[in-house]
Order: C-alpha cells, then structure tokens, then sequence
C-alpha cells in the first residue's frame, strides 16, 4: 500500500496535544520516534479500543472544556491554525475520515461542520482524557463507564 499525503489545518491545541500522544506512543512501545501520524493514529486505536471495552465517550462535554484541563496555559491561544501534513495508508486516512464521521453524526453547538481539524483535536482530547480519566473534571466525559 502506498502513503499518502494529506496536508491539514490544525488548532494550535494540537500542537500542544500531540506530544503528550508521542510520549504514549513511546512508553507503549509503538515507536521510539513517533511521526505526527503514529500519534494520531495511536489516539484514534485508543479511543476506539477504549469506547469497545467501556462504552462511548461523551464528546459533547470533551470538546466544550476549556484548555486548562489539558494543562495547556489559559493564555494560550488554542485556536490559531497552523498546517500539519499528514503521511499515511489508505486504511490511516479510512480511520481518521470514520471517525470524523461519527462525529459529524453528533450536533455541536457552535460547530457548523466537523472537519478534519476538529476530528483531530477530538482525538488528541479523548486520549488525553483517558490517560487522565481518575480526574474529577472528565466525570461527565465518562458518565457512563461502569
């Protein structure tokens, strides 16, 4: 299967979510030198093996939380765009668009169409909620975990 090139529009909150998702990627043992790619595509097999095993993840109340419970610094302008490219299969980019989907499916207030941005800060937000899901403040993302 041959890679393909994919430039996108980024937050600049996933600029600050990625890395988190690297150092994942690396005490996971899935690469000593995650790709922006690795990363997403380790957040996206997080989230989905994640939701299988407890159930969905209430993304209405992930994506309505400020920065701060990502530890990013209240000052930070989250919602600048920078490009990113991202090199991947067929099957990467199949992934990524299901999941945008999904996610096109819910009513975001405010939000008048799911792209590819905001699929990738979804992602990068659940996985750091499910690394973080002992806190407090991600009860109502996992209401209903058992």
């Amino acid at each position: 299967m041959a890679l393909q090139k994919k430039n996108v529009k980024c937050a600049r909150e996933v600029a600050i979510l990625a890395p988190y998702a690297a150092k994942c990627c690396v005490r996971d043992d899935i690469s000593n030198m995650p790709s922006f790619t690795a990363c997403i595509e380790y957040a996206l097999e997080r989230v989905e093996s994640f939701e299988e095993e407890y159930g969905k993840i209430n993304f209405y109340a992930l994506m309505g939380m400020p920065l701060a419970v990502f530890d990013v610094p209240a000052s930070f302008d989250g919602t600048t765009r920078y490009e990113a490219s991202l090199f991947g299969s067929e099957a990467f980019f199949l992934k990524l668009e299901t999941f945008r989907a999904a996610l096109a499916k819910l009513d975001f207030p405010g939000v008048r169409m799911v792209y590819n941005n905001f699929a990738l800060r979804a992602v990068l937000r659940a996985l750091y909620a499910i690394e973080h899901r002992e806190r407090d403040c991600f009860n109502g993302v996992f209401n209903r975990l058992s």
